[in-house]
């Protein structure tokens, strides 16, 4: 599972808190999608010297979430998934960038507001 000091963007993700969040973490989902990304952590403070303990938390991310893109050109992976997958996900990013991040469900698929 990759680690992360925090997210890539604000409203990127949406983090659902609960009581336990400090034993068990708090899972968080895309903003786009509401797909589950994986669990955060406030325990950044365990990790001296890191981007972890300047922020206070850690965002644990299940791999086959991420779209790789390899620095050699070749097609981008969604963990290990065809690259198709990966092609869709992108299209999708690219439209939630887009339209500055305001989403909203309508007609069973994701809209810009």
């Amino acid at each position: 599972w990759p680690s992360f000091a925090s997210v890539v963007a604000p409203g990127a993700v949406r983090v659902e808190k609960n009581a336990f969040e400090m034993l068990t973490g708090a899972p968080y989902y895309c903003s786009v999608c509401g797909g589950r990304i994986g669990e955060r952590f406030l325990d950044g403070a365990k990790y001296p010297g890191t981007p972890a303990a300047r922020t206070g938390q850690s965002y644990l991310a299940n791999g086959a979430a991420l779209v790789f893109s390899p620095a050699d050109g070749t097609a981008d992976r969604v963990g290990d998934a065809p690259s198709k997958l990966a092609e869709q996900q992108r299209a999708v990013s690219d439209k939630f960038k887009e339209s500055g991040g305001l989403w909203r469900m309508q007609d069973g698929g994701l809209r810009p507001i």
